[in-house]
């Protein structure tokens, strides 16, 4: 029973650290520290920086999270159309 229990628990941890998984999240704001409500926040793998892994819009207090992304590094593009 013991040796269950043992091969049970490494089983969990290793089956959670395969899959292990991030959360990216951050708030977009200006110059003047203003948040910036919904902007494109585009996150991109970071050896071309064009090609696109997932997209969010940030929230109306600036905002935006990226759940479920695999352990990397990337690139965040950020951008509003009509925003100067």
């Amino acid at each position: 029973m013991k040796q269950l229990i043992i091969s049970l628990l490494f089983y969990v941890f290793l089956t959670s650290w395969l899959t292990a998984q991030n959360t990216i999240i951050g708030t977009v704001e200006d110059q003047n520290r203003n948040t910036i409500s919904y902007a494109n926040v585009i996150l991109l793998h970071p050896e071309d920086s064009i090609t696109t892994i997932r997209g969010t819009l940030t929230d109306e207090t600036g905002h935006f999270q990226f759940e479920k992304v695999p352990p990397h590094s990337y690139r965040i593009l950020v951008y509003m159309i009509g925003y100067d």
